[in-house]
């Protein structure tokens, strides 16, 4: 079960980044090793990754939640069964 987010996001280390809006919600196409980077270091990834997971936060389906790109979420959801909606996420961010 996932806890509140508001229990935990305050630890999160993006909440310190500078326009961490321009790091985690890229365009399509655009880089996002510098959100993972950051985001192997948070002691809250584990937690962020669950919640966008338990969301479908398919409405930002271009940020980085948990260390992982949309698309990369897409195939956890789909290694643990949960069923998703019809969405195109086929334009993968390396």
């Amino acid at each position: 079960m996932v806890k509140d987010h508001s229990e935990w996001v305050s630890k999160a280390v993006c909440k310190s980044v500078p326009n961490a809006t321009k790091v985690f919600f890229l365009e399509r196409g655009m880089n996002s090793n510098a959100a993972k980077k950051i985001c192997s270091t948070c002691p809250v990834t584990e937690e962020c990754l669950e919640y966008a997971l338990s969301f479908n936060l398919y409405e930002d389906s271009f940020g980085i939640f948990g260390g992982m790109t949309p698309q990369e979420r897409e195939n956890v959801r789909r290694a643990r069964g949960i069923v998703d909606v019809d969405v195109d996420l086929t334009s993968s961010q390396s």
